[in-house]
């Protein structure tokens, strides 16, 4: 037989199995689901920073497209070739990059002409001959800037005389200007 138990220990044990069973239900349905619901709500605020990412990187996709294409276009004329649709037009860049040095070191470009393009191995030599009016200093730099360039540019057939010596010999003045002959050349992929 059992022994009969009082009725505040036989209330209490209840009670204690009612907390139990409640913390049984609680641990097994409802803390599950609490969980599940924290994990729900971090997830989406790791996908919310996620897309947010996302929209910056979106965000700078053109300006990023546009610094590679200009990487591309840099890169493709570092092998030193001219570039352009034709020989003409390469011949009318290196005119205007002459034209602009001899601008930037205050002389004077005095003529200039496109010379005929010439197989060179596997290249076209496109040159241009100049005849400018520089100081000393001035045609160091000029000389300097176009072998020192992108695309690359050679000098030839250099011919330097003071003007002095030129056909204004009465005139003597002493500016310590330069006439200087040059031919400027550079190398592009033949035309298919």
């Amino acid at each position: 037989m059992m022994p009969t138990l009082s009725p505040q220990v036989s209330r209490a044990l209840a009670v204690a199995l009612l907390v139990g069973l409640l913390a049984l239900t609680y641990l097994a349905v409802v803390q599950p689901i609490i969980d599940a619901r924290i994990e729900q709500h971090q997830e989406i605020a790791n996908l919310e920073n996620t897309l947010q990412r996302y929209q910056r990187v979106a965000a700078q996709r053109a300006s990023r497209e546009a610094a590679l294409a200009e990487l591309k276009q840099r890169a493709a004329g570092e092998d030193g070739l001219l570039r352009g649709a034709n020989e003409t037009l390469m011949a009318a860049a290196i005119q205007n990059r002459l034209k602009a040095l001899v601008d930037d070191s205050h002389g004077e470009l005095k003529s200039i002409q496109i010379l005929p393009s010439q197989a060179d191995g596997p290249l076209r030599r496109i040159a241009v001959r100049g005849q400018i009016a520089v100081t000393v200093e001035a045609a160091q730099r000029v000389f300097h800037d176009l072998e020192g360039g992108d695309p690359l540019l050679f000098l030839d057939n250099i011919g330097i005389r003071s003007r002095d010596d030129s056909r204004r010999r009465r005139e003597r003045t002493p500016d310590g200007m330069l006439e200087v002959r040059l031919d400027v050349y550079g190398y592009a992929q033949p035309q298919p």
